[in-house]
């Protein structure tokens, strides 16, 4: 399990662009990493040991100290366990030999078959609930960390409630509904979709946002449902549970190539607040991008270090906390 301060959002990513070395002092021992005229870059710090061999599936261990070593910070880790950037390359075997509900057979087989089987059974239908249709795996209940199933404590906030900074993007559903309708929906077409996707609730849907029969693309005005439905209204009914730092990110990200973004290019789509926040595009940013990228890292450290965005380095507003009286 890493920290990492800054990452590149793009698989193939993996150059940084540097000034000069650095070195700092921790409590564990030094730590080099890189600095820049913007900011300083420190890869891979441990929070805890390795979980591996007799440590995986159990509890972190407290870090050793490293000192009188020096911790190279300079390169970027392996990541956490998860599919690769093209699922299409990976040889996904049929099953992990492992009975239904064997979780002791699950946990001998390598991270890697798991990976596999995971790429299998999302290209498959597991459930005709749409938001289970996407998202077939879920954590195991063990009633230690994950005490219930995940959305039902969600729509509860039955769960401990940290101070957290969450949001969404204005086009979150962008990128899903376009990835599954990649011609224009017509509004007839629409009517046939919308009860498959909303089920009794489509002819209040059709009351609250009518559309006019003619038309010619439904699809922004279904990217629109998407967001509120699967990320907004979920988004913010837990902030205001939590009391949490909430934000909605409209701003479009220009990939200059950099990543094949699709109908995405320029557009607010799901993640694309993340290349500003760490600053992954950061040479290619304008200075509005620049700016913008800045401040967010800016309100994101604040809360890191004090648990408020607003403090201590100085902001150019004021972030006020969403609290289940305000909106």
């Amino acid at each position: 399990m890493w920290i990492i301060f800054l990452f590149v959002l793009i698989c193939s990513a993996r150059h940084v662009y540097t000034d000069k070395l650095v070195t700092v002092q921790t409590t564990y021992g030094s730590v080099q990493g890189y600095e820049t005229d913007s900011y300083r870059v420190f890869y891979g710090i441990p929070y805890a040991k390795a979980p591996i061999g007799a440590l995986r599936w159990n509890k972190p261990e407290p870090i050793d100290k490293w000192a009188p070593s020096t911790f190279d910070a300079t390169k970027i880790p392996p990541a956490c366990p998860q599919p690769a950037c093209n699922p299409g390359d990976i040889l996904c075997p049929s099953s992990l030999g492992c009975l239904l509900g064997d979780i002791s057979c699950l946990r001998t087989r390598p991270y890697e078959n798991i990976i596999t089987a995971q790429n299998v059974i999302n290209s498959k239908i597991t459930s005709l609930d749409i938001l289970q249709f996407f998202e077939p795996w879920v954590p195991v209940i063990d009633n230690v960390i994950v005490r219930g199933q995940l959305i039902d404590m969600y729509s509860s906030a039955s769960f401990p409630l940290k101070p957290l900074i969450t949001g969404t993007m204005t086009e979150e559903g962008l990128a899903y509904v376009h990835g599954v309708l990649n011609t224009p929906l017509s509004y007839p077409a629409y009517l046939l979709v919308g009860p498959i996707l909303f089920g009794a609730k489509f002819p209040a849907i059709l009351l609250r946002f009518p559309q006019s029969p003619f038309t010619a693309d439904m699809r922004p005005f279904l990217v629109k449902i998407v967001t509120q439905w699967v990320f907004a209204c979920p988004t913010r009914f837990l902030a205001r549970n939590t009391a949490a730092y909430s934000y909605v990110f409209g701003y479009p990200l220009r990939t200059m190539g950099l990543t094949n973004a699709g109908d995405c290019e320029a557009h607010a789509c799901h993640g694309y607040e993340l290349p500003f926040l760490f600053q992954a595009f950061w040479s290619y940013f304008d200075n509005n991008d620049q700016y913008i990228s800045k401040t967010m890292a800016t309100y994101w450290t604040n809360f890191a270090k004090s648990g408020n965005p607003n403090n201590p380095v100085k902001v150019p507003l004021t972030w006020p906390k969403l609290t289940s009286k305000s909106d």
